[in-house]
């Protein structure tokens, strides 16, 4: 995937792009739904861990991010990455996957090696600036560098950081591959790879290029694998197999139900007029609550801003939130007590 394709993927389907005309999508959703077929979970499955079970360093971690409890994602997958056992985990967004994977990576990081020790695949680049933000969070003073890595930006910061011997690197397919390609970044002591949002990673997209970075991975020896995703329709368990060794499989939502039938509708609105069509559409389709997907972190602020003036209950959801502010938000959402959410595609 050239660095224009990788741009692209990780930031297109957005509603609200202010520089050129807006199409404004309204769904309207057939009750017939097709449940996907699911792997089964493994008959070896490894015993939960609690709170009360965690090291002292892992509890002061959690307590930089202002968590006080284990979420169930985390309790039930922390084992396996610390067994070394490649597994696929389906979780909702938003469920505490990116501290299920990051606490046990930053265990066994060894600080005196100074090369990149775990990779995390992302589709997105504000999805790897959060994940390496929640990174550094949790690995407080311990010596591990984590740097994210993605395209659209300069080369400088990224190469200085693998000079300085970054031992988790959080990036996007087509940027890493890039590095890879320019002898860089080296996986030569990569021990852990994780994709995060997978069923997005092994899309048509992005599936070129995950195959090309698999090339770079040691031949000697194993890299174990974990995968977290919110779905994982039959393609993906597929193709998941190119990638990880006989992995275990963790069901923590209901949501492989998969909506097959979705009516589409879009408004195309000068790009000066967005703010207006946007309040008249739904001023007419008065929904009980909605979505509104920004390609912009600054523009997710924006419409927000714009809602609220116009009297709406309307709240964002972005990278830039807190852990504990995105949770708040997220808890109105759970409740019903939010009528519109603002937010990118990754938030």
């Amino acid at each position: 995937m050239n660095q224009e394709t990788e741009n692209q993927a990780g930031e297109s389907g957005a509603t609200m792009d202010p520089d050129q005309p807006e199409a404004v999508l309204s769904e309207s959703v057939n009750p017939a739904q097709n449940v996907e077929p699911s792997v089964t979970e493994p008959d070896d499955a490894l015993p939960q861990v609690s709170y009360e079970d965690l090291p002292e360093t892992w509890r002061q971690a959690m307590a930089r991010a202002g968590w006080m409890s284990l979420m169930p994602v985390q309790s039930r997958a922390m084992p396996y990455i610390m067994a070394g056992r490649d597994v696929m985990v389906q979780s909702r967004t938003g469920s505490g996957k990116t501290g299920a994977f990051v606490l046990p990576i930053l265990e066994r990081i060894n600080p005196r090696l100074e090369a990149c020790q775990a990779l995390v695949l992302v589709p997105t680049r504000e999805l790897a600036v959060q994940v390496s933000k929640d990174a550094h969070t949790l690995a407080g003073e311990r010596g591990i560098r984590v740097t994210a890595v993605y395209g659209g930006v300069r080369y400088g910061p990224q190469l200085e950081a693998f000079r300085q011997g970054a031992h988790l690197v959080v990036g996007t397919p087509g940027r890493i591959l890039d590095h890879l390609l320019r002898r860089s970044l080296t996986l030569e002591h990569v021990q852990l790879l994780v994709f995060d949002e997978a069923d997005r990673l092994l899309s048509m997209g992005f599936y070129p290029d995950m195959r090309e970075v698999q090339r770079y991975l040691p031949e000697n020896r194993r890299v174990e694998g974990y995968m977290f995703s919110a779905t994982f329709p039959p393609n993906v368990q597929r193709l998941a197999r190119l990638f990880l060794h006989e992995p275990g499989f963790l069901g923590l939502s209901s949501d492989n139900v998969h909506v097959v039938e979705t009516e589409h509708v879009y408004y195309v609105a000068p790009a000066m007029d967005k703010d207006r069509s946007l309040v008249r559409i739904i001023e007419v389709e008065n929904p009980d609550n909605a979505i509104i997907f920004c390609n912009t972190k600054a523009r997710v602020h924006y419409v927000t801003v714009v809602l609220q003036r116009f009297g709406y209950d309307a709240d964002e959801l972005s990278a830039d939130l807190s852990q504990q502010a995105r949770e708040q938000v997220l808890n109105r959402v759970r409740q019903g007590a939010l009528r519109f959410l603002v937010a990118t595609d990754v938030a």
